[in-house]
C-alpha cells in the first residue's frame, strides 16, 4: 500500500522561512565588505561607565582625547560627561521578593559621550572605528576600555546609545 504525502500550509510555510533564510545568509556573505570602505561618518557613542570613585569620576573631562584599549590610535573625543551617584542593588533576605536599591555617597556612575569618525559598512548595517591598523565595530552593547592618549585608564564600560551619523566631507 503506497501512501500519498499532501502538503499542508504548514509545510509551506515551514519551506519558505528555510528558503529565506538560505537567501539572506548568502546575500550577507556575497555583500560583506571591509570596515574601511564604508561611507565616513561622525558618530556621537554615549558609554557608561560604572562605580568610579570620586578621583577617578571628577579626573574625566571634556575635550580630552581617548582610545579604545592600549592602543596609540585615538578613538574619539569626549563631549559631555555626567556624574552620579553609583546604585547598588541587592535583596535584604532569603524570604523577601523585594529589591533594595541604595545609592553610594562615595562611588559614581559617569556617562562619557565621545564623538568619533567612523565608517558605515557598504550594507549600512554596522558602524567601524576609522582605525586604519585594526577597525572595531561599534555597537550598543559593546564594551570598551577608555583610556588617555599618555595611556592612563579612564575606565570600562559599555555603549549605551549610539546616535545618528552624520555624513563627514571627503
Amino acid at each position: 500500500m503506497k501512501k500519498n504525502y499532501s502538503f499542508n500550509i504548514i509545510d509551506v510555510i515551514l519551506i519558505l522561512v528555510v528558503a529565506a533564510a538560505i537567501v539572506l545568509c548568502v546575500w550577507f556573505l556575497l555583500t560583506s565588505s571591509d570596515p574601511g570602505e564604508g561611507t565616513p561618518v561622525k558618530l556621537t557613542v554615549t558609554i557608561l561607565l560604572p562605580d568610579r570613585s570620586a578621583a577617578e569620576a571628577a579626573a574625566i573631562t571634556v575635550g580630552e582625547t581617548v582610545s579604545n584599549g592600549l592602543t596609540d590610535e585615538v578613538f574619539g573625543t569626549i563631549v559631555d560627561v555626567s556624574r552620579e551617584n553609583a546604585v547598588k542593588y541587592t535583596i535584604p533576605a532569603a524570604a523577601s521578593t523585594t529589591m533594595k536599591v541604595d545609592r553610594s555617597a562615595s562611588r559614581y556612575d559617569v556617562t562619557v559621550t565621545v564623538e568619533i569618525s567612523g565608517y558605515r559598512d557598504a550594507n549600512g548595517l554596522s558602524y567601524y572605528t576609522a582605525f586604519f591598523s585594526n577597525p572595531k565595530r561599534v555597537a550598543v552593547g559593546l564594551k570598551y576600555s577608555l583610556y588617555t592618549m599618555d595611556g592612563t585608564a579612564i575606565g570600562s564600560g559599555f555603549c549605551t546609545s549610539l546616535a545618528r551619523e552624520e555624513a563627514l566631507a571627503d
